[in-house]
């Protein structure tokens, strides 16, 4: 969610709310750019890499017509800019994220799955040492 809330600011998008938090409400019954973003970036859902689903199906509706949460998020909260909900950062003023924003998160790049870090090398003590040039001892008799 961070790195969606990074790169929505980015784009100059509102309704970001704040780094390690794991509030993603929007107001005004549309999804928000973080909101999309997670959905094109959470691998296993119906969403994942798919931004012109996340497009069609959610950014082009109003959720107040069928509840508040499209997506498994809400969208009938109010928003926080990053200093608490509703509070103003910046020309980010208000409950509300405008609606084109939900379309800038669906067409954020999904992120490839990080990979784990390789294991690291055993330390070469006098034992290993030995075993190699006994290894090539024998290996030229």
């Amino acid at each position: 969610i961070d790195q969606c809330r990074v790169d929505c600011a980015e784009a100059g998008t509102c309704c970001n709310g704040k780094m390690g938090s794991n509030d993603v409400t929007s107001g005004c019954q549309w999804l928000s750019c973080v909101q999309a973003c997670a959905l094109v970036r959470t691998p296993g859902t119906a969403y994942y890499a798919n931004r012109s689903r996340v497009s069609t199906d959610l950014c082009s509706y109003s959720s107040g017509q069928d509840g508040c949460e499209r997506g498994g998020f809400n969208q009938c909260g109010k928003c926080d800019h990053g200093a608490g909900a509703g509070e103003t950062v910046g020309s980010c003023k208000g409950n509300c994220n405008e609606p084109d924003e939900c379309f800038v998160g669906a067409k954020l790049d999904p992120l490839s799955p990080s990979l784990p870090p390789p294991l690291p090398s055993p330390p070469a003590d006098a034992n290993s040492l030995c075993v190699v040039r006994f290894a090539v001892v024998v290996s030229l008799v």
